[in-house]
């Protein structure tokens, strides 16, 4: 999971929590829905809210690069993109 051939590296701040954008306009039920595993309730939420043009035209750009059109594997995907402080620690590369 980690390199550990590099011997230094330069970071430059970023994202952190790539979800963290994604879930913001969410209400926090159905943010918690895909971590739960609850598909229908997720896609049931998900379905009212794509009702409003604007936020499917944006969802449907935001997805893209991921290749995923079911939204509830959309975001347990998204989800996956977060560094945590865990697995902050264990970088063992000199960063400056």
């Amino acid at each position: 999971m980690f390199e550990h051939r590099l011997v230094a590296a330069v970071a430059a701040p970023g994202v952190v929590d790539v979800s963290a954008s994604w879930t913001a306009p969410l209400p926090g039920s159905l943010v918690r829905q895909p971590d739960a595993g609850d598909r229908d309730g997720f896609t049931k939420g998900m379905r009212t809210a794509e009702r409003l043009p604007d936020i499917r035209r944006t969802l449907e750009f935001r997805a893209r690069p991921y290749g995923i059109r079911d939204r509830f594997d959309l975001y347990r995907a998204v989800r996956e993109y977060r560094l945590d402080q865990a697995q902050a620690a264990a970088i063992r590369t000199p960063c400056c």
